[in-house]
């Protein structure tokens, strides 16, 4: 009898930086550097604003979004998608599921990661703890 494997929903800070140890056995250095960093990039997506996210959502693939967290922290995903409508959630949630092929994976994070500095740099994107504070 097979077990069934659980869902995935993210990784510990620990689980993180092992997945970014095994990485180094299937790309060279230079792109295992790379990943890693674009992996870390990634966890300041936390302070995203509601409309930020929005924003993202709109104009990236869901897919495209849910394989770029396949190396996140859970606390990324759940901050990710907090305040997001359930189909949204659902979507990225079955889709960060599915298993692919390490070199789709690594332009997926790779664009995905071009895409937020690009918006950083405009200014449609602010990645500081202060961005996610609402003043009244």
């Amino acid at each position: 009898m097979t077990e069934k494997k659980q869902p995935f929903f993210g990784h510990t800070p620990e689980s993180q930086k092992r997945a970014l140890e095994g990485l180094k056995k299937f790309l060279p250095p230079m792109d295992a550097n790379d990943m890693e960093e674009n992996v870390l990039y990634l966890e300041k997506l936390v302070y995203l604003t509601l409309d930020m996210k929005k924003d993202i959502i709109t104009r990236v693939d869901k897919k495209v979004i849910a394989q770029s967290f396949r190396l996140s922290t859970t606390a990324l995903i759940r901050s990710f998608l907090a305040e997001l409508s359930t189909s949204i959630k659902q979507d990225i949630l079955f889709a960060l599921q599915e298993q692919s092929p390490i070199g789709e994976f690594e332009y997926n994070i790779k664009s995905f990661v071009k895409y937020i500095r690009q918006q950083e740099a405009k200014g449609r994107i602010i990645l500081d703890k202060d961005s996610c504070e609402e003043y009244v």
